[in-house]
């Protein structure tokens, strides 16, 4: 039967590739029984096992519609005409256990959940909209008119979009091309609401597109503003416009709280006076809850080459996306940003703004091409990185190439499961102000061909010079557990101030110069079981200006220096595969972060309610007998896992004690 299903429900194509919502009730339910098969299918719903059952078992969103609708009209409505309750139980319990099948969107390792699931189902369109239905809007602006016409519908749209903020429970579809723009700005306006959608009732307000293929395409400016908004497949036509969340405006009508953006496009077509997407806001009404989701963003600036640039531009800063220097509670995820003057996502600015954003998440995002960096984070508190792809990053006379950068009052960065390659600096923290909550955590990336740009005017011994991993700033340096593969250098700590570093677990292969260099005047540093490797020749630890090799470093500095040389045995270093061997030495041979001096592990766990104990492949640490050194945890054989094991419980404070002075 569930094969009959599907094969019937794939072969129609009039059904939308949304989830089912309720438009009409099954024909022939007894009055008395409607409003409980409302709640029925409301709690059905809310569970949601089909979708994900379905998507899981490789089923298209249309399938996946079809089937819901089938099901729920065919096998459910029926129970309700009959003896409702002894099915009724069976199905809750049926339900129950199909809903331990229920996956929702996978977050990159360690990132918080968001106000709303970047895959949430848009709201299914009116299996019957040959005349206008409440809450639900179409516009055509080359076919429609907007006389005599409130909603609109496919065969008689509307010809623009309502100006006014649309109430909660509201859907807007644009079909083709959309040019009206008053002041070159297209205002998409919502006044949401939270919870569960119901048409012309409750819920987000959707802007849509129809489709991947057949997106809505504006000409003008495009600004987001309101409260719960969700809108999905877009374009920029003209090609020379910004879009952003809100406005830079310090009012509150040009305030951005609780979007969602996805599966879009902005081109900037090579365009020297925009950037790509902005996140507006002032402190007055500071944007916050804001999620940028599987779109692609590319070509602002004069990318080609930095010699292409205007008389008197050196920094044109034509970024992809960036976020201002307030606002809390952003999710950049599974994004592609590439081809741009600027970098690929920026997040704050100013040393002086006050505390800069707060809660930024970015993830899986892919990004290459951009100029001086890919990821950049100035003035900015709570910040994670985690599982992003960084490549080939521009060389620039003022700024270098990196793949990944901090500077400025940066506080509790996290850079976690990242790969970055083909850069001039793989992770780079410039200069700071040194507050004592600037902490960097470097943990389970993977950097590889890091290697000096020929343009770049580096000297060649000194420690600011490119390297895989290069902190200047921050008090609290954590770098664990990543792996090192053909860079200039290894991991380069040039800071003279009174702070603490912890260099553990990490593997350093096949580096030009130094392998590990701290300065001197580092308050604390702790440089324990890195496995180190080198053809040439032997792997050396500096101390500020004292080289050793890493026999003679163990046996005459304090016992915090204890490493291993050896060849770690990667799966396949010339395609780029640095998972271990399985008699490779890094296996078992990590320290775990509670033997140190400071649990990285355990304070992300503390402050962000998720573990970061997961390889970028999502296996577990540890798998064997202890932590692998490096990047990747050696699997064995039905090791691989998706959720970090159980972290203990936080201890509650002691009750009725009393202080005494």
């Amino acid at each position: 039967m569930f094969a009959g299903l599907l094969a019937s429900a794939c072969t129609c194509p009039k059904l939308s590739c949304n989830d089912f919502t309720i438009n009409e009730l099954p024909k022939n339910l007894p009055r008395g029984k409607k409003r409980c098969f409302l709640i029925f299918v409301n709690v059905w719903l809310t569970f949601s096992p089909w979708k994900c059952l379905l998507k899981d078992l490789g089923a298209s969103l249309a399938c996946i519609s079809a089937i819901t609708q089938k099901v729920l009209k065919n096998l459910l409505a029926p129970l309700f005409r009959g003896s409702l309750f002894p099915h009724l139980t069976g199905l809750l319990i049926w339900s129950a256990l199909l809903a331990t099948l229920h996956a929702d969107y996978k977050y990159p390792i360690g990132i918080p959940k968001a106000w709303i699931d970047p895959d949430v189902a848009r709201p299914t369109e009116p299996a019957d909209w040959s005349k206008e239905v409440r809450g639900f809007y179409f516009v055509d602006e080359a076919k429609g008119t907007d006389k005599g016409r409130t909603y609109g519908t496919p065969t008689a749209p509307r010809k623009s979009i309502p100006l006014e903020y649309l109430g909660p429970g509201s859907y807007v579809r644009i079909q083709g091309t959309y040019t009206n723009a008053p002041s070159g700005i297209t205002r998409l306006s919502a006044s949401g609401s939270d919870g569960n959608w119901v048409a012309g009732v409750s819920g987000p307000v959707w802007f849509v597109g129809e489709n991947k293929s057949n997106r809505v395409s504006f000409t003008g400016k495009l600004v987001l503003r309101g409260s719960y908004l969700c809108a999905e497949f877009m374009d920029n036509l003209a090609g020379n416009q910004t879009w952003q969340f809100g406005t830079s405006g310090n009012t509150s009508n040009y305030s951005a709280d609780h979007m969602l953006l996805r599966h879009s496009e902005l081109d900037g077509g090579r365009v020297t006076n925009a950037t790509g997407f902005g996140w507006g806001g002032q402190q007055a009404v500071p944007p916050e809850h804001l999620i940028l989701y599987a779109t692609e963003i590319h070509g602002f600036g004069l990318w080609d080459t930095p010699s292409e640039m205007p008389v008197g531009i050196s920094d044109p800063d034509k970024s992809g996306t960036r976020i201002g220097n307030t606002g809390k509670n952003f999710w950049l995820l599974d994004n592609h940003i590439h081809h741009c003057s600027g970098s690929g996502i920026g997040t704050g600015s100013l040393v002086e703004a006050p505390g800069g954003p707060e809660n930024v998440y970015c993830g899986r995002n892919l990004i290459h091409h951009t100029w001086a960096t890919g990821i950049a984070a100035k003035t900015a508190k709570n910040v994670v990185w985690s599982q992003n792809t960084v490549h080939d990053t521009v060389y620039t006379s003022w700024s270098g190439a990196k793949g990944l950068s901090a500077q400025y009052a940066i506080r509790n960065l996290w850079v976690i499961d990242n790969q970055v390659y083909n850069c001039d600096y793989g992770f780079k923290c410039g200069s700071t102000t040194q507050a004592q909550d600037e902490h960097l955590y470097v943990i389970g990336n993977t950097f590889y061909n890091i290697q000096q740009d020929p343009l770049g005017s580096y000297k060649g011994g000194a420690v600011y010079s490119c390297a895989a991993i290069s902190i200047w700033g921050g008090n609290r340096k954590i770098v664990m557990g990543n792996t090192i593969v053909k860079s200039k250098r290894g991991i380069c700590i040039p800071s003279a101030n009174e702070n603490e570093a912890i260099i553990a677990n990490n593997i350093i292969s096949g580096v030009s110069n130094n392998e590990i260099w701290v300065e001197s005047g580092i308050g604390f540093v702790t440089i324990r079981n890195n496995l180190l490797f080198n053809k040439e020749r032997k792997p050396e630890i500096t101390m500020g200006n004292e080289s050793k090799t890493v026999i003679v470093a163990n046996s005459s500095w304090e016992s915090r220096y204890s490493n291993i040389v050896a060849d770690p045995l990667f799966e396949d270093e010339r395609s780029q595969k640095f998972k271990l061997r399985e008699n490779s030495p890094a296996i078992d041979k990590g320290l775990s972060p509670a033997s140190l001096e400071f649990d990285a592990y355990n304070a992300y766990w503390q402050s962000y309610g998720g573990g970061i104990n997961l390889d970028r492949d999502g296996n577990a640490r540890p798998l064997g007998k202890g932590w692998d050194i490096g990047a990747y945890e050696f699997r064995g054989e039905g090791s691989q896992t998706s959720e970090p094991p159980s972290l203990p419980k936080p201890p509650s404070p002691p009750e009725g004690l009393r202080v005494i002075k």
